[in-house]
């Protein structure tokens, strides 16, 4: 999975284009085009956080060390808890990962991820099982940090201006 990763911390008139249920594909995938049309403004605005591929990196930091949705407010902050916005293809491939929060589940994992500094992900990015992620290279924790911090400070803004937030990866 190697797609680049986007946050959006956006209004509940934003997300009404799709919460609390999509019928389909297509209105994941129109709701997709519509934040890219939002992309400049919500950017200027402060209320986008680009993590480039260390969303993957990320995830596995803040969860169990595996890629994959779950219950635990580590893994509301990407993957989310289901995969039920996702976007999968009829051969059963993913195309587009899509988590959407609620500003309730904005403040948990805002909460989640609070406290965690520089030592900590460092411990939880060594924890991580090789086996599992290749991605597991010199200087890849360096590049996993640079994007983290500016996730933090994302969602604390998020969650103290009561915003959805949504997360994006085009695979």
């Amino acid at each position: 999975m190697a797609g680049r990763g986007v946050h959006y911390a956006i209004t509940a008139e934003m997300a009404a284009r799709i919460a609390p249920e999509p019928q389909s594909n297509t209105d994941v995938l129109a709701f997709i085009d519509y934040l890219d049309a939002q992309f400049t403004s919500l950017l200027a605005e402060g209320w986008v956080q680009e993590t480039d591929k260390a969303w993957n990196p990320i995830h596995r930091c803040l969860t169990d060390g595996k890629l994959e949705e779950g219950d635990t407010p580590g893994h509301l902050c990407v993957l989310g808890a289901t995969d039920y916005f996702w976007v999968v293809l009829d051969d059963g491939q993913v195309d587009w990962i899509v988590n959407v929060l609620d500003p309730s589940e904005v403040r948990v994992a805002a909460e989640a991820i609070r406290g965690i500094d520089r030592a900590e992900l460092c411990r939880r990015y060594d924890a991580i099982d090789p086996a599992d992620y290749d991605g597991l290279v010199e200087d890849d924790f360096e590049y996993t940090w640079s994007w983290f911090p500016p996730l933090q400070a994302f969602f604390q803004r998020a969650a103290g201006a009561g915003r959805w937030v949504v997360f994006l990866a085009g695979l």
